[in-house]
């Protein structure tokens, strides 16, 4: 009998990392997770005020950031855009981009990289998107799709914000798609694991987990999933 594919938690490490560039700081939280996408590594980066972690650049990976606190300007070409808190964007392979430190206080985000074996052909063009996270994103609803993108090898992105109150939660469940939870507040409890915000988990699809919160300031997350016609063969 096959055994169920595994699953991984990382809490944001303490400490400021390794200085790769003045005013960046990185430290590695998954290195070379084999998943639906290809091969993803997970990154936590500091950047101080007016740094930039290196020149405008390209890279041949998908990359999603994640600001978990902080201010950061996105460049992407001649545009610009300030970001705050909760914010996240998608940079496809081969587009020109970089970010630089805003405000007063030192930025803290995440960094989700990951490279798999482009198709013989590209059936969407693949874009950046930026998402603004807003002071209402919790309000409406406990569960929000904030947004979908076509990303390679037919794999369809979709970005949901999640938030529960005190006792709050989903039963066992499972996807037919992998998933990444950033864990921006709380603390969320499954079947084996208890972890406090902020924390990167990954459940690749057909892994049973749970849900629920017992911290009166309740449980919010960002939850992306990656759906796919067909699982890439690693």
């Amino acid at each position: 009998m096959t055994a169920p594919p595994l699953y991984w938690v990382r809490t944001v490490p303490t400490g400021m990392g390794r200085q790769l560039a003045p005013g960046w700081f990185v430290r590695t939280m998954m290195r070379g997770w084999k998943c639906m996408m290809g091969v993803l590594s997970v990154y936590h980066s500091t950047l101080e005020p007016g740094a930039f972690p290196h020149s405008p650049h390209v890279h041949e990976e998908e990359e999603i950031i994640v600001l978990l606190s902080g201010q950061l300007v996105v460049w992407v070409g001649e545009g610009q855009t300030l970001i705050g808190p909760g914010s996240f964007f998608y940079h496809p392979p081969g587009e020109r981009h970089t970010i630089q430190g805003a405000g007063d206080q030192s930025s803290h985000f995440i960094v989700l990289k990951w490279q798999c074996q482009p198709p013989d052909h590209e059936q969407y063009k693949l874009e950046t998107f930026i998402h603004q996270a807003t002071t209402d994103s919790f309000l409406d609803s406990p569960l929000r799709v904030l947004h979908t993108h076509h990303l390679r090898n037919d794999i369809l992105l979709r970005a949901v914000l999640v938030s529960f109150d005190k006792n709050g939660g989903y039963p066992l469940h499972k996807h037919e798609h992998d998933v990444v939870l950033i864990l921006l507040s709380g603390c969320l409890h499954d079947i084996t694991h208890n972890t406090p915000a902020p924390a990167v988990i990954y459940y690749p699809a057909g892994v049973p987990h749970c849900h629920r919160s017992d911290m009166a300031e309740g449980v919010t997350f960002l939850a992306f999933e990656f759906h796919a016609e067909y699982a890439l063969n690693l």
